[in-house]
């Protein structure tokens, strides 16, 4: 790739000094082409020996380079504006920033700094200083240079990629995968690239399990379980369980894990994202759920109750749910448990019992269902609601699985520990 180089030019102590030391990093670094940051000063005084220093007169070399001036040497300000647009002139040739080399080794301190600011704001692959043995003054002794270089766009990726791990913990996978992409363009080495690919992809899984794609996060994760960086991170354990997870629910629509799913993920809503009514509503839907679970054992469906497999005795009080227009019987909420305590289970006379009781928190959970935004009113559900419903809907579901922990662990998102 051509490589484009931006030199602060002073004039040090003798000027030659200063000359020597720009030409030795020129030397290193193999520029296509070269822009001069120059003062009237030192256009005068240093920029001829630049020009005389035989790496430059080379005909074999023939370096293309150009000298511009700069407005105020000591405003730094001033120094990053008149920067970022040299910088994007390089860029309009055809130079990626990732190959722009800035030297700051020369210069006044606000040349330097003001160059390397506005580097940093344009993503400049190299940073480039010159250092050596001193003298009495200060000055580097000529024939001792080193070259010193910094990536900034690895500093900056290397921090963008624990941004995004932080999102990833909190459960923010969007954020993290707008994150994730500033990062993945800035860095190219292999390590660096291995793991913010990994990070993107776990994202993307994590991502549509959270909104409950479950065939596309299974599909997914199998194909990263065998990353050694999974060990690294922490999380091959937690990634394998969930796996398994996930193996179970994208073929079974009633399952234990499907249960704890539904109500870690109303967990995310609440405790982590402060999305109360958000919560509430999955809270809901698992309470819907568990009546649909229990029928479905029983090889009933909410949603088209065959009369002939109920006792006799029940099929013309539920007949009165058939509805008008598809034929079907269909079974609400509260319709759904009373058929189950009708047929004896325990789940739907605790429901019941609860759900007759006007001072339980099961009733407290539907009214404050009914009445939030998500559902038929305008109240939004605080914080207190919300830690009492889940505990509520937490022992009611326990009393259904009773190893409900043991499903959670299945299917607990991972969060990632860097080492």
């Amino acid at each position: 790739m051509a490589k484009a180089m931006i030199i602060t030019v002073g004039t040090g102590r003798y000027r030659e000094d200063i000359s020597h030391g720009i030409c030795y990093s020129i030397r290193n670094q193999n520029p296509d082409y070269i822009l001069f940051l120059v003062t009237e000063e030192s256009n005068k005084e240093t920029m001829p020996f630049i020009l005389k220093n035989s790496y430059m007169q080379n005909k074999e070399l023939n370096k293309d380079f150009n000298i511009k001036f700069l407005f105020d040497m000591n405003d730094i300000e001033r120094i990053q504006i008149e920067c970022q647009g040299y910088i994007k002139e390089i860029i309009k040739k055809g130079f990626e920033p990732k190959d722009l080399v800035i030297e700051f080794t020369s210069g006044t301190k606000a040349m330097s700094a003001g160059l390397a600011l506005a580097a940093s704001n344009l993503n400049v692959g190299i940073l480039s200083y010159v250092i050596g043995n001193r003298d009495k003054g200060g000055r580097v002794i000529g024939g001792t240079e080193r070259l010193l270089t910094l990536e900034p766009n690895k500093v900056k990726a290397n921090s963008l990629f624990k941004d995004a791990t932080s999102f990833f913990n909190k459960y923010q996978y969007e954020v993290c995968l707008r994150v994730i992409d500033k990062a993945k363009n800035l860095y190219y080495a292999f390590d660096f690239q291995e793991k913010i690919s990994l990070l993107e992809k776990l994202s993307h899984v994590y991502l549509n399990w959270d909104r409950f794609n479950i065939k596309k996060a299974y599909k997914n994760l199998r194909t990263i379980q065998k990353d050694k960086i999974l060990y690294e991170w922490g999380i091959k354990y937690n990634a394998k369980m969930n796996e398994e997870a996930l193996f179970i629910e994208k073929d079974n629509k009633f399952c234990y894990e499907r249960i704890a799913d539904l109500l870690e993920n109303a967990k995310r809503r609440g405790d982590i994202e402060n999305k109360y009514d958000d919560a509430v509503a999955r809270l809901y839907r698992l309470i819907e759920y568990l009546a649909q679970y229990k029928l479905d054992e029983l090889g009933l469906d909410t949603n088209d109750i065959d009369l002939e497999k109920i006792p006799y005795k029940l099929r013309k009080k539920y007949e009165k749910n058939r509805d008008q227009k598809d034929g079907k019987i269909k079974l609400g909420l509260y319709e759904s448990y009373e058929l189950l305590s009708d047929l004896g289970e325990e789940l739907g006379e605790r429901f019941l019992t609860d759900y007759k009781n006007n001072k339980s928190e099961l009733r407290k959970l539907l009214y404050i269902r009914n009445y939030s935004i998500l559902a038929h009113g305008f109240s939004p559900v605080s914080k207190k609601n919300y830690k009492k419903i889940f505990i509520y809907i937490k022992n009611f579901v326990e009393s259904l699985i009773p190893y409900l922990d043991e499903y959670i662990k299945k299917v607990k998102f991972p969060e990632i520990k860097l080492r």
